[in-house]
């Protein structure tokens, strides 16, 4: 997951690419290591627009909105140093990290502030830091040091690389360039790797595509409305018509394996491969591909962001766990004074059982959440306190909507702790943390919970996923609740001492 985050940043800012022809500068850059590059143009960068035109309703999530802010706040910093242009060099020695950079010098720009935005250090944090940054060839270089030393030596005068030059300059829409053009040595590689075309392309020797295909170019168009645009040049029209079978088996094998879903198997059926003498194009609308996949990714999303905050659940529940080994009890609701008054919330009494206990040290337990002190700490919330399905606006205001139920009647009757003895009900079937709506999230540091009601309607509190919520129980274990669990099991579920029997399959 972390490799996928400056990836995704790196597809939001390729949203202002310009179609201009490579300048001789990058001559240098583009050696026998380059399998492709892409060229940005910074001057018309829009970060919020690009991101919503490419990732959809994902751009109000929580976690979603941060990085956009990053790196529109990351990319103004470039901005402001002087660079107008960037590019990104993708070589087979780079994956699975993000390609180098080369963002060539102008007059006035600060080489400096440049190579500290792309390596860490500036004002800004990066979307990733790459290892070195140098000047090379008047042009600012960021990824790792041998490639630096590798391009050092370089000719600046030497044409533009064969395939490449010729991939970015080809007539292809798009505000979104990605050219290829593997070298002859990466294809000689590739067909050792792997002689013979696997059976579910047809077989036969892989230099039908190593040999038959000399670069390729894909476009992608964001306004007025998405479009993908692929054009491959072939070494001539009878490879051509070797590439053209092949890429309609890959089509229909993706297919078949999409089968369960018939639109995009539709789609896929329904891509025409034009063929023009040794050039293949073909055009898809890329905002229906897109409406069509958007029920499968958003469930495999739902699936990602449910495993994770079972993950932060569960982290919780193991302090928890570690609080009342120390304490001989569960951490009280709320940390109070003297005269009863709530002050903290139980999520800041376990912070040391979260390894943020330097954080812990710099409350003043003695005083209220929103104390001028302890109110200047709250936003350092820590992540486990943050599903990955909190909305933007409550993230924004340090909100969670990990809650403990808070009652007479539960685990958390108030500034007093239980004891793992006083949960006659069993451990297992006792619920300490719940992850409700976001209607009901709260400041993680506010004592304030969830307030069980006199009738408890499950729909109303386990709705933060898709069928129900993540609750965390007395013996450590997460359990997803589905809304559709009877309101009598879920009220007996909070109860620490009901004296109920409940069966597992009850919930």
């Amino acid at each position: 997951m972390p490799r996928l985050i400056p990836l995704l940043g790196l597809l939001i800012f390729c949203g202002s690419v310009n179609a201009a022809a490579p300048p001789q500068s990058l001559a240098p850059f583009l050696d026998d290591e380059a399998t492709a590059v892409i060229r940005l143009d910074l001057t018309k960068l829009d970060v919020p627009k690009t991101a919503s035109r490419l990732l959809g309703p994902l751009v109000d999530e929580a976690q979603t909105a941060a990085k956009i802010q990053t790196i529109q706040a990351w990319s103004s910093s470039i901005r402001k140093a002087g660079a107008t242009e960037l590019y990104l060099i993708v070589g087979m020695n780079n994956f699975p990290s993000p390609p180098s950079v080369v963002i060539p010098l102008k007059a006035g720009a600060d080489a400096k502030q440049i190579s500290q935005a792309l390596c860490g250090g500036g004002a800004e944090k990066p979307i990733y830091a790459w290892p070195t940054c140098a000047v090379v060839h008047d042009a600012v270089f960021a990824g790792t040091a041998e490639a630096i030393e590798r391009i050092r030596p370089n000719d600046p005068k030497a044409p533009l690389r064969p395939g490449l030059a010729e991939a970015l300059n080809a007539n292809t829409r798009g505000e979104l360039r990605f050219a290829f053009a593997p070298t002859a040595d990466q294809r000689r590689i590739l067909e050792e790797m792997l002689p013979t075309l696997p059976k579910e392309f047809g077989g036969g020797p892989i230099n039908v595509l190593t040999r038959g295909m000399t670069w390729g170019v894909i476009g992608i168009e964001l306004e007025p409305k998405s479009a993908l645009h692929v054009s491959i040049q072939a070494s001539d029209p009878a490879a051509a018509v070797n590439l053209k079978k092949l890429v309609a088996g890959a089509l229909e094998l993706a297919g078949h394996y999409l089968s369960r879903d018939p639109g995009v198997a539709k789609v896929l059926g329904e891509v025409e491969i034009k063929l023009d003498g040794d050039r293949l194009t073909t055009d898809l609308d890329a905002d229906r591909f897109a409406a069509i996949l958007s029920s499968p990714l958003a469930m495999a999303r739902a699936a990602a962001t449910k495993s994770q905050c079972i993950n932060n659940i569960k982290q919780i529940m193991l302090a928890m766990a570690n609080y009342h080994s120390n304490a001989n009890s569960f951490p009280p609701a709320y940390k109070a004074d003297t005269a009863g008054k709530p002050l903290l919330s139980w999520r800041v009494l376990i912070l040391p059982y979260i390894e943020q206990n330097d954080l812990y040290k710099e409350f003043h337990l003695d005083e209220a959440w929103d104390s001028p002190h302890n109110k200047a700490l709250i936003a350092r919330m820590p992540a486990v306190y943050r599903c990955p399905s909190l909305s933007a606006e409550n993230a924004r205001q340090f909100k969670t909507t990990y809650l403990t139920p808070r009652g007479k009647s539960t685990m958390f009757p108030g500034a007093t702790g239980l004891k793992i003895k006083d949960i006659t009900d069993g451990t297992s079937n006792t619920i300490a943390v719940v992850d409700a709506g976001d209607d009901r999230a709260v400041v993680w540091t506010a004592p304030d919970d969830w307030v069980v009601e006199g009738t408890i309607k499950p729909e109303t509190v386990l709705n933060h996923h898709a069928e129900g919520s993540t609750t965390g129980l007395a013996d450590g274990s997460a359990r997803f609740l589905k809304t559709t669990i009877k309101p009598m099991v879920l009220h007996q579920l909070l109860t620490p001492s009901g004296g109920e029997v409940i069966s597992q399959d009850d919930f």
